[in-house]
C-alpha cells in the first residue's frame, strides 16, 4: 500500500506524519496493510498503525530505545498490554487547526495587545521554573536556543509563553498566575497557530489525556478539529 493512501484515510490523525514526509523531515521505513513507519530527523520513531497489536511488528526497533510516537491507540493502556517492556506511556488527544486563514484575522479577544518576542537561552531558568510540564533544564535550553519559544509581554513584564516541540507540535503554553483569567491563554494559542501557518505548515498540538483545561482552551478556537484516535509517546526505559 502507498504510504500516503494509508495516511490520508485518517487525515486529521496523520497530518503531522504526512507533512514530515513531504518536507523531508522524516524518512519512510515501511508502508503496508498494517500501517506506516518512519524515522524523524530528531530520532523519533513514528508509527501510524491499524491497531495497537501491530506494534509487535516493530518491537525490535522500539527496543532500541527510540522515543516512539504511535498514532492510532484507542485506549491509554493498550500499548503496555501489547508491549509489557514499556512501563510508561503519555497518551494525548491531537488537535489540528484546519483553516487556512489565521485566527488572528478575526481580531483579539483581549482588551489589550500583548507584545510577542522570541525568547532565547537567557530565559532558560524562567521558562523551566514556570512551565509545569518541563522535561529538564537542558531540554528547555535547547528549545530556546533553536528559537522555538515566544514570550508574551504585558506592560513590559513577561506574562506567559508558548512554543513548539522539535518535531513541530505546538505546546509549552503557560500563563503566569498574575495574568490568568484575562484571555491571554487563548491569545497565545492563536499567536502560535499564526506562526505555524506562516511557515506553510498545518498547526497541531498534543494535549495530554486528562488535561481538560487545555483541551477546553483549544476548543474555543474556530477551526480546531480533534483526532478520533490517541497519539501516544513512549520509549523503553533503560
Amino acid at each position: 500500500m502507498n504510504a500516503y493512501e494509508f495516511l490520508n484515510e485518517n487525515y486529521i490523525l496523520n497530518v503531522p506524519i504526512i507533512e514530515m514526509l513531504q518536507r523531508g523531515e522524516a524518512k519512510l521505513l515501511s508502508a503496508d496493510k498494517y500501517g506506516v513507519s518512519a524515522i524523524h530527523k530528531e530520532g523519533l520513531l513514528l508509527l501510524s498503525l491499524t491497531d495497537a497489536n501491530s506494534l509487535k511488528r516493530f518491537e525490535d526497533k522500539i527496543n532500541e530505545g527510540l522515543l516512539t510516537v504511535f498514532y492510532g491507540a484507542d485506549t491509554s493502556d493498550e500499548i503496555m498490554q501489547v508491549l509489557p517492556q514499556i512501563k510508561s506511556v503519555v497518551p494525548c488527544r491531537q488537535i489540528v487547526y484546519t483553516k487556512k486563514e489565521s485566527p488572528l484575522a478575526s481580531g483579539s479577544n483581549l482588551d489589550f495587545k500583548p507584545v510577542y518576542r522570541l525568547l532565547d537561552a537567557s530565559h532558560t531558568d524562567f521558562v523551566f521554573e514556570n512551565y509545569s510540564r518541563a522535561w529538564s533544564k537542558e531540554h528547555t535550553k535547547m528549545l530556546l536556543s533553536r528559537g522555538l519559544i515566544y514570550g508574551a509581554y504585558m506592560d513590559g513584564a513577561l506574562a506567559g509563553f508558548v512554543g513548539r516541540h522539535t518535531e513541530g507540535s505546538m505546546g509549552m503554553l503557560e500563563v503566569l498566575p498574575a495574568f490568568r483569567r484575562k484571555g491571554l491563554g487563548q491569545d497565545l494559542e492563536r499567536f502560535i497557530i499564526d506562526v505555524v501557518l506562516n511557515e506553510n505548515k498545518t498547526p497541531y498540538a498534543h494535549i495530554v489525556l486528562g488535561n481538560d483545561i487545555s483541551l477546553k482552551l483549544q476548543n474555543k478556537i474556530d477551526g480546531i478539529a480533534l483526532a478520533d484516535k490517541l497519539v501516544s509517546w513512549f520509549r523503553v526505559e533503560r
